[in-house]
């Protein structure tokens, strides 16, 4: 990685001059830690241990740190493929862009993340920092309870699988592989019948024989038969002609011919 340029001019800069010491080593230390275009990965613990390995200073610490610089304006926080990353905003005015291959992806277009205590965290909540506080407030408010009726109504169908589900192991995986699904009531509905026929499967009265609940649902068996029913009494029941054929080869005949008269039949 080259060498950082920084100006004497950050002596009598305003930004500068309103961090608190920490915010400013952190922003110090990102000039030296990012690629050659400026980026870099924003979650708060892998910054701690990039920044800060010999520093004993907690990842709120780095995240109100990262905080306190987007809401200046001298970081920029945005999303990609679900993942937070950071752009020091001045870099190109400042730094020597090399021609190197980028280590982190670019901002995707109207992708900036505003003034958030969870920058990282929840990248895709953030707000502009062109809004209003008041404006980001507002809307936050009226989000609110529509994510938590969501993240409600997502928990309640996961629960009725969890009860359907006879083997009841590694929970979390299981939870983390029915979110991936999206599901909703209609999906539940294929789901269900197809375990309560499974249940009664001869294989799965074998609890060892049954797939993991994150298996199951990674790999979608719902969508496939569900182990064989076991066989009834009838179907238990050997061929009479198979039978007395059998009799007959092993020298029992008068045994068979007995049974099927007892039985009201005729030789």
């Amino acid at each position: 990685m080259p060498n950082r340029i920084i100006k004497e001019t950050i002596c009598t800069s305003d930004d500068i001059n309103g961090l608190s010491w920490i915010e400013e080593v952190f922003f110090y230390r990102l000039i030296v830690s990012c690629d050659d275009y400026g980026r870099m990965d924003a979650r708060p613990a892998i910054l701690k241990a990039r920044l800060f390995p010999l520093k004993d200073i907690t990842v709120k610490q780095v995240e109100n740190a990262l905080s306190k610089l987007v809401s200046v304006g001298m970081v920029r926080v945005y999303e990609y493929d679900r993942q937070p990353y950071l752009l020091l905003e001045k870099w190109a005015k400042h730094q020597r862009i090399r021609d190197s291959k980028e280590k982190f992806p670019e901002p995707p277009k109207n992708s900036i993340c505003g003034e958030s205590r969870r920058v990282a965290a929840s990248c895709g909540e953030l707000r502009p920092e062109s809004q209003s506080q008041s404006e980001s407030q507002s809307e936050s408010q009226s989000n609110t309870p529509a994510l938590r009726e969501a993240a409600g109504a997502l928990e309640s169908l996961f629960e009725k699988f969890w009860e359907a589900y006879p083997r009841k192991e590694a929970k979390l995986a299981a939870r983390k592989a029915f979110e991936k699904l999206k599901p909703d009531e209609a999906l539940l509905a294929e789901m269900i019948p197809w375990l309560e026929k499974a249940c009664q499967s001869e294989q799965w009265q074998d609890k060892s024989k049954i797939p993991h609940p994150a298996t199951w649902l990674n790999q979608k068996r719902w969508e496939g038969d569900p182990p064989p029913m076991p066989r009834t009494q009838a179907d238990r029941r050997p061929d009479p002609l198979a039978w007395l054929k059998n009799q007959i080869a092993e020298g029992r005949a008068e045994e068979a011919r007995s049974a099927i008269s007892s039985s009201g039949g005729s030789t």
